[in-house]
C-alpha cells in the first residue's frame, strides 16, 4: 500500500486526507465519503514544479503516477452536460484557466467539470524537420533519407534520440510523457518518413511506440534510457512482469500442412526400403519419402526424437540432397519453400550491403570493410551473398552487443575451417554441438565445400551460400529443432521476411525486424 497524506481541495474546502495511491477507486470513495459528496467525482492532480493539473483516469498507467506524486490534489464532481455547452471549453481557454486555477490553490465544481478534464487531453504536436535541423546530426538524416528512401539503423537510432528529446522537453509530465504524447510522436514520425512504416500493421507506428499491454517501441527504450540519468526520486517504479516474446521450442509447432499418414504396415516397408535401397534408386527413394512423410511427421511430433536419432532411422537426409527440401514443401508448399532462393541476391542482400556501407557500427564496419579490401576488385554474387548473412546476424543481435560474442555468434551460423581439414576428426572436436550449423571449408570469399553439423553428422549441402543457408533454415522445421538463442533474432527474420511462415503483423515481431523489412521494401519500391 503506498500510503500519502495530501491536502484534498473540494471547492472551497480543504482536509488532510490519508490516501492509498496506488487504488484510484478506493481512492475516490475515500473523497467522496470525506467531503460527502454525492454522486461521481473526478480527480486532478499537479505535481511539483509542474504549472497545469493533469485529469486522472483510472486506466492510464501514466496517471496513476502522476497522482503518486503529486503535491496537490483537486476534486470535481462529474456534471452531464449538452454538447452545445461542453463546445464552449475550447483547449487553450481550458489550459489557461487550469494555470490560473493551480497558481490559487482552489478550485470549484464548476471551474474544473468533468467537460473540462475530457478536453484537456490534445494531441502533442511535434514539428520533426524543426527538430532535426536544430540538431547537428539532424541534416545527415535528411539527407540519407533524401538519396535512399530509407534510414539506417543508426540513423534511425539518431532520429529517435532527436525527437525523444523533443518529446521530453514538451510533454506535461517531464520524463514520463502520456500515452496519446508518445502515440502523437510515433505518428509524427511515419508521417515525416513514409518508408519507416510498418504497412501490416493496423497503424504502421507500433515500432515507434505501441500501448498493447506494456508500452514498447523506440521512443519507450529511449524514454527508458533517459530516465537513468535523472534523480532516483523523480524515478518511475517499473513492473518486474516477463514479458519476453520466445519462440515455439520447436519449429514445426508453427504449424503448416499436416498429412495423413498412411497404415503403418505400408509405412513401415516404404521405411525399410528407403533405409536400405542402394544409391541407384534415387528416384524410387525420394518418391517413398514423400509417400511416408505424414508418418515421419507424426514420429518426429510425438517421439521428439533427437538429429542424431533422426538420422540413425533415416539416413538418406545424409546422401540425398533433396529430402529436406522434399518436406519443407509438402509442409508449407512449394511457394514458401523458394523463397530464399528468389529474394536474396536480387532483393535482401543489396539493401543489406547499402545499409552496412553507411553504418559506423564497429562490428558492422568491420566485417563490411573485409569484404570490401580492394575497392577495385569487383565482388560476384557468391561473395556478397555471404557477408550480407553474417551482416545480417550482427544487425539483429539476440544477445549484448560486444565484439567478441559477436564473433562467436557468427560461428553459430556459420563455422569456416580451411581446405585440408579432416572431417572425422573436426566431427569428434564438436561432438557435443547438437544445434545445427554450417561448415565451410574455405574462406569467406573462396568457400569450397558446406556441410550442415548437427549431432556428430555431417550432412552435404550444394556448393554455393544461398543454398547451405536455405537448407539449414529448413532442417530445423524437419528436424523439429528449436533455433540456437544467440540466432534467434536472424531466424525470425527469416521466418517472417524472407519465408512468411510467421506473418509481418504478428505482434511477436521485434522492431529491428520490421525497421529491417520496411528498409528493403522502400528499396525495392524505389528500384
Amino acid at each position: 500500500m503506498a500510503e500519502k497524506r495530501l491536502v484534498v481541495t473540494f471547492g472551497e474546502k480543504s482536509k488532510l486526507i490519508v490516501l492509498d495511491t496506488n487504488d484510484i477507486a478506493n481512492t475516490i470513495e475515500k473523497i467522496r465519503l470525506k467531503f460527502n459528496i454525492d454522486g461521481n467525482c473526478k480527480l486532478l492532480a499537479k505535481c511539483e514544479g509542474v504549472s497545469k493539473f493533469v485529469d486522472i483516469d483510472i486506466d492510464d498507467e501514466d496517471d496513476v503516477y502522476v497522482l503518486q506524486h503529486c503535491s496537490e490534489l483537486l476534486v470535481s464532481v462529474e456534471q452531464k452536460v449538452t454538447e452545445s455547452e461542453s463546445s464552449v471549453y475550447d483547449e487553450e481557454s481550458l489550459d489557461e484557466s487550469l494555470t490560473a486555477d493551480s497558481e490559487a490553490s482552489i478550485s470549484s465544481p464548476s471551474a474544473h467539470s468533468t467537460p473540462r478534464a475530457k478536453h484537456y487531453k490534445k494531441d502533442l504536436v511535434l514539428d520533426i524537420d524543426q527538430l532535426l535541423n536544430d540538431n547537428p546530426k539532424g541534416e545527415s538524416i535528411l539527407e540519407e533519407y533524401a538519396a535512399n528512401n530509407t534510414l539506417t539503423p543508426q540513423s534511425r537510432r539518431n532520429l529517435v534520440n532527436i525527437v525523444t528529446s523533443g518529446l521530453v522537453k514538451t510533454c506535461r509530465t517531464p520524463y514520463y510523457p502520456l500515452k496519446h504524447e508518445k502515440t502523437s510522436c510515433a505518428l509524427a514520425i511515419v508521417e515525416r518518413f513514409p518508408s519507416l512504416k510498418n504497412k501490416y500493421s493496423k497503424t504502421g507506428y507500433e515500432h515507434f511506440f505501441s500501448d498493447k499491454g506494456r508500452q514498447s517501441g523506440y521512443i519507450q527504450d529511449r524514454l527508458k534510457n533517459l530516465r537513468r540519468y535523472i534523480p532516483e526520486s523523480a524515478k518511475k517504479r517499473t513492473s518486474t512482469a516477463n514479458t519476453s516474446n520466445e519462440l515455439p521450442a520447436k519449429q514445426m509447432e508453427l504449424g503448416g500442412i499436416v498429412v495423413e499418414p498412411l497404415p503403418d504396415e505400408n509405412a513401415t516397408k516404404l521405411a525399410s526400403f528407403c533405409k536400405r535401397a542402394a544409391p541407384d534408386l534415387k528416384k524410387d527413394i525420394v518418391k517413398a519419402m514423400a509417400d511416408i512423410h505424414g508418418n515421419f511427421s507424426k514420429w518426429i511430433l510425438e517421439e521428439a526424437p533427437t538429429a542424431y536419432e533422426v538420422l540413425q532411422e533415416y539416413p538418406r537426409f545424409k546422401d540425398i540432397d533433396e529430402l529436406v527440401n522434399q518436406h519443407f514443401r509438402i509442409k508449407f508448399s512449394s511457394d514458401i519453400s523458394k523463397q530464399l532462393l528468389l529474394k536474396w541476391e536480387s532483393v535482401i542482400a543489396p539493401v543489406i550491403m547499402k545499409l552496412a556501407a553507411s553504418t559506423t557500427t564497429a562490428d558492422v564496419h568491420h566485417l563490411y570493410g573485409e569484404c570490401h579490401v580492394d575497392v577495385s576488385e569487383e565482388l560476384n554474387s557468391e561473395v556478397l551473398a555471404m557477408y550480407s548473412f553474417l551482416l545480417l546476424v550482427l544487425f539483429l543481435p539476440s544477445t549484448p552487443r560486444n565484439r567478441g560474442s559477436q564473433k562467436q555468434t557468427m560461428k553459430l551460423l556459420i563455422d569456416f575451417q580451411p581446405i585440408g581439414v579432416v572431417l572425422e576428426e573436426y566431427l569428434l572436436q564438436k561432438k557435443n554441438q547438437t544445434q545445427p550449423y554450417l561448415l565451410c571449408i574455405g574462406t569467406k570469399k573462396a568457400p569450397s565445400q558446406f556441410f550442415i553439423i548437427v549431432d556428430s553428422h555431417a550432412i552435404p549441402c550444394q556448393e554455393n551460400i544461398v543454398s547451405a543457408i536455405d537448407k539449414l533454415f529448413k532442417l530445423h522445421y524437419v528436424f523439429n529443432i528449436h533455433y540456437a538463442q544467440q540466432l534467434r533474432m536472424f531466424y525470425m527474420f527469416m521466418d517472417s521476411v524472407v519465408y512468411g511462415i510467421v506473418p509481418m503483423n504478428t505482434d511477436t515481431l521485434p522492431n529491428k525486424i520490421i525497421e529491417l523489412n520496411a528498409a528493403i521494401e522502400a528499396t525495392s519500391t524505389e528500384a
